[in-house]
């Protein structure tokens, strides 16, 4: 006896297609498959053949992605011109993902550089943004630029025994301590110490301890540097006091004609 299917239908309803209008099964509105956009390439300077690259893909939003200030400022011009022109054309829309600069002046291996960081940030920023409009002079185009550059914020969690909807329930556990004068950047956060000066607190199981918030612990930082100065300075005095010792052995008789 012979079996034989007519169709696909009888063991294969298929699934379902994503270039369906209906596709899916979504609530509130669909998403026009054209509104997806696509980023360039972010370690080249070429990003006109980015461009491009993604236009042949059907993409109708292009973003690029020079995020190097290095990469960036190697795109001559002329590119922002030609990709302006060949998205016209294509009605493609274009927007921008600025360098990784640190708008404060900030600077994840250096730390603080000061006001004359800030301004060179703000220069290079305002370059980005002029350079940008060259893709579309007559309409608004999106420029993507990070608050910072690695550099984290202040951290803030609710205290011990407190409840939702108190008042000043939360207290900042931790943040960033900057030396002005050498622009390193600290690491500073709320804890508890145990000290030998402070016998009460040893007891690890009690988890007492004498607690440090962030503004005690820059005091305490500040104090270690004033004695870990004064300790260099007392070492020069010593060294300096036992080179003028010296003198009279080294120098002799010379030692007593005038200056």
């Amino acid at each position: 006896m012979a079996y034989e299917i007519s169709n696909y239908e009888a063991f294969q309803s298929g699934g379902y297609s994503s270039l369906n209008p209906d596709y899916g099964n979504f609530v509130g509105h669909r998403i026009n498959a054209g509104a997806i956009g696509s980023p360039t390439g972010i370690q080249t300077a070429n990003q006109l053949n980015e461009v491009i690259a993604r236009m042949r893909e059907g993409v109708k939003n292009v973003e690029l992605q020079p995020i190097q200030q290095d990469v960036f400022d190697q795109i001559p011009k002329q590119h922002f011109q030609e990709m302006q022109a060949l998205m016209k054309l294509s009605g493609v829309k274009p927007s921008v993902h600025a360098p990784m600069i640190d708008p404060a002046g900030f600077d994840p291996e250096k730390g603080y550089r000061g006001d004359m960081a800030r301004e060179d940030a703000e220069r290079k920023l305002f370059s980005v943004i002029e350079k940008s409009r060259e893709l579309d002079p007559q309409g608004n185009t999106p420029v993507v630029i990070h608050s910072s550059s690695g550099i984290p914020g202040r951290e803030w969690r609710p205290k011990e025994g407190t409840k939702p909807g108190e008042e000043e329930r939360f207290e900042e556990w931790r943040g960033m301590a900057i030396n002005q004068e050498t622009g390193q950047i600290t690491d500073i956060k709320r804890e508890k110490l145990f000290r030998p000066s402070h016998p009460e607190d040893l007891d690890l199981e009690a988890k007492k301890g004498t607690e440090m918030s962030p503004e005690n612990r820059i005091h305490s930082i500040n104090a270690g540097e004033w004695e870990n100065k004064l300790t260099e300075l007392a070492q020069f005095k010593k060294h300096a006091n036992e080179i003028m010792g010296d003198a009279p052995l080294v120098l002799g008789e010379e030692s007593h004609l005038p200056a």
